[in-house]
């Protein structure tokens, strides 16, 4: 049985990541907890999802799923194929379309795409997909030892930033969102548990070139950068971040020191 491996992984953002809508409701909530301020609470149209601690966070599933369309992207790269594209642009044409027979005929024409690909590729695809396969974890210390621990989210220790972004409605019409986003200046770091660390990162370092993570990839938003960083031990993910930061402060800091 292989055995699982660990990877402390950082993400930077190239492009935008934007977050899914929430609902008013949930914002609210947040707002009575003081997570976010009443008027993001009245405003907001999406934003990151958070854990008991108001901390903004991406969930293992927004991650597998931009690791499974990588796969099946990466796929099409190494065939010269293009059966996800077709896929893809299809599943936005059904999104768009009003007309229920014309709706039927779209879906007709997407299991037909997904079949021709999969009788093709589709062992090599489940065969990526399980080299890829893997746990967000993190650590605890109780007392004087460490644990290991299934976690299922990344957390956003920085907050995230908020802006407008201008949107075309169905009708054509023009309007725009408020919403939470993360940005170049920010970062992640986690702890991730893998059956294979170089299939996963590769995949990893593909899907951020070119899927991304989060809501409206397909315009080219969610782009990002991600590498493997060496480790000396185990420890809360939250204790790398704290030394990390205190790290760039201090060069931060020797470098306005030699301006001087």
């Amino acid at each position: 049985m292989q055995e699982w491996k660990m990877l402390l992984v950082r993400i930077v953002p190239e492009t935008w990541i934007i977050p899914p809508v929430v609902d008013e409701s949930i914002l609210a909530k947040w707002a009575e907890l003081g997570w976010i301020s009443k008027e993001d609470a009245e405003h907001l149209d999406r934003a990151f999802y958070r854990n008991k601690d108001g901390i903004a966070i991406i969930t293992e599933h927004q991650l597998i799923s931009c690791i499974h369309k990588a796969v099946e992207k990466l796929v099409d790269a190494e065939a010269g194929t293009d059966y996800y594209d077709q896929i893809t642009g299809l599943q936005k044409q059904l999104l768009a379309e009003p007309n229920k027979e014309k709706r039927k005929e779209i879906e007709s024409e997407i299991r037909k795409i997904v079949s021709e690909r999969d009788s093709k590729f589709g062992a090599l695809i489940n065969q990526y997909k399980r080299n890829t396969k893997f746990r967000i974890v993190d650590f605890v210390r109780v007392g004087d030892k460490v644990y290991q621990v299934d976690k299922g989210y990344i957390e956003i220790f920085e907050p995230p930033a908020k802006t407008r972004l201008p949107v075309t409605m169905v009708d054509g019409g023009k309007s725009s969102e408020y919403l939470e986003i993360l940005h170049s200046g920010h970062e992640m770091l986690f702890w991730v548990r893998v059956r294979n660390p170089v299939a996963f990162m590769r995949v990893l370092v593909f899907a951020g070139l070119s899927v991304g993570l989060g809501a409206k990839t397909a315009r080219g938003y969610g782009r990002f950068f991600a590498e493997s960083l060496s480790y000396d031990e185990f420890k809360p993910i939250k204790e790398i971040w704290e030394e990390v930061k205190a790290k760039e402060k201090g060069e931060e800091k020797k470098g306005r020191n030699k301006r001087k």
